[in-house]
């Protein structure tokens, strides 16, 4: 009986120590589940920053294609308005050409009223 007792009790610190490892390795078990856990919330909060980025930079992309072609368009306006002023400054000149030689023919005119 005393054997037995002994083989009983020897049995139980042998249960006990495996419950206590079996203890310690849960503790660690769920240590590392949080950590992963933890792990897994700053990954998605990245993924979150990573696709706001695409985001900014596809809104970024459409902005600059857009203010290119504003900037072409008022490229093209300039030309036209370019084109329009030399238009215009050409008009101007021949009118004067015109005008010129229509007051040297009227001083001539006049000239030779006066000779009379």
């Amino acid at each position: 009986l005393t054997e037995d007792c002994r083989s009983l009790h020897s049995s139980k610190q042998e249960l006990q120590a495996e419950l206590q490892e079996m203890r310690t390795s849960n503790a660690t078990l769920d240590a590392t589940f949080e950590a992963a856990q933890q792990l897994q919330n700053e990954l998605t909060l990245a993924q979150l920053e990573r696709d706001e980025v695409k985001d900014r930079v596809v809104s970024t992309t459409q902005e600059l294609h857009a203010s290119k072609e504003r900037v072409g368009a008022l490229e093209m306006e300039i030309g036209e308005m370019r084109d329009q002023a030399e238009q215009s400054r050409h008009e101007l000149l021949v009118g004067m050409e015109e005008l010129r030689s229509e007051n040297a023919r009227i001083r001539e005119e006049h000239a030779e009223e006066i000779q009379r």
